[in-house]
């Protein structure tokens, strides 16, 4: 009955889900995991799980999904002063911004890079360039 615990086993069988490439069993227990973290309030290992959440919509190709949730584990890694997670996530945004065809969203996706980070986005434009 330790249903926080429970938050790092749904996770990890997201994780074991996503490597087979079994997408819809990986969303559901990543979702589960997201669940109990939100219950639990444990805003900070939320991030990880709206990560591998935006690692499994990119390889849907489900581009705006992967962009929000990379964008919500950004948003939380700079909420808690993680620079580390932070520039983990800003390499996976870059990766899908370059994987990602032309997208009805994809124009504004600079936009909401810049709002996050408080930069012009010009900045954040250049932040999703390959270098």
């Amino acid at each position: 009955n330790d249903r926080y615990s429970q938050a790092s086993t749904y996770h990890q069988l997201g994780m074991v889900a996503q490597a087979q490439r079994q997408w819809e069993t990986a969303v559901a227990h990543y979702n589960q995991a997201l669940a109990l973290k939100i219950e639990f309030n444990d805003r900070y290992s939320q991030a990880s799980t709206y990560h591998q959440l935006g690692m499994v919509a990119q390889e849907q190709g489900q581009w705006q999904e992967a962009f929000d949730y990379l964008f919500q584990d950004l948003t939380i890694s700079l909420e808690f002063h993680d620079e580390y997670g932070a520039g983990i996530t800003m390499g996976s945004l870059a990766r899908v911004w370059q994987a990602a065809p032309d997208f009805a969203g994809k124009a504004d996706i600079p936009g909401k890079l810049a709002a996050i980070l408080s930069i012009p986005t010009a900045q954040a434009l250049a932040r999703l360039q390959p270098t």
